[in-house]
């Protein structure tokens, strides 16, 4: 789950890296991270994020679309095609948008100017597994073993298995009144202007904002 985490953060940040600002007009540092990372978080572009970016609004949903998609891709390949069902297939898709929906974080409007770079404050708190992924490698995974015995392949068990597994994620994840965050950790994230006049945000800074708001370094390794 570590792992996976990991290539999580890496595809968010993909993500928020193809979203620019034109550079035309006043720029407003803060703005264009705390409207990027909404978007990677929700899934859809406001239309003041697509007012002061380099591309359009339906080019930037097509990046985010993409970048869901294959969040999903990546849940299918850990089950192996044979045993994923249409639902499971569903169930990932949904699984990689409500994932991102619990990205919990705060902008500062205070966003200091150095040498043609933006630094902008952010607060992340990341999310906390720990607790259910106990509960997922113990008593959900030990119901399931005393129901090997009720199929008659291996296939047919994982099938149902990885349903109910995506089943019960899905459902943990959407209900985010009772999510759990762990104590708030403050980054800066850079904003410069390219060789073409274009605002970009640091990738190593965002890559590092990410892996802590998915909370990568409380899982196990697998």
């Amino acid at each position: 789950m570590k792992k996976k985490l990991k290539a999580f953060a890496a595809l968010a940040a993909t993500l928020v890296m193809v979203i620019s600002f034109s550079g035309c007009g006043d720029f407003d540092a803060a703005t264009y991270v705390e409207g990027t990372l909404d978007a990677c978080k929700t899934g859809t572009v406001s239309d003041e994020l697509a007012d002061i970016s380099a591309e359009s609004k339906e080019e930037i949903q097509e990046d985010i679309d993409e970048i869901y998609s294959t969040m999903a891709d990546e849940m299918i390949d850990v089950f192996g095609d044979e045993c994923v069902t249409d639902k499971t297939e569903s169930l990932c898709e949904e699984y990689s948008k409500a994932f991102m929906n619990t990205m919990k974080y705060e902008v500062s409007d205070d966003c200091e100017e150095k040498d043609g770079t933006y630094h902008v404050k952010v607060t992340a708190y990341p999310l906390d597994l720990s607790e259910f992924m106990d509960h997922m490698g113990g008593d959900f995974r030990n119901q399931w073993t005393e129901k090997v015995a009720g199929y008659s392949t291996q296939d047919e068990f994982l099938s149902a298995f990885y349903e109910a597994y995506m089943q019960e994620f899905v459902d943990y994840l959407k209900d985010t009144e009772n999510l759990k965050y762990g104590e708030s950790q403050e980054y800066t994230v850079k904003v410069s202007e390219d060789k073409d006049g274009y605002y970009e945000m640091d990738e190593e800074d965002l890559t590092n904002l990410l892996g802590a708001l998915f909370a990568e370094d409380q899982l196990p390794e697998e």
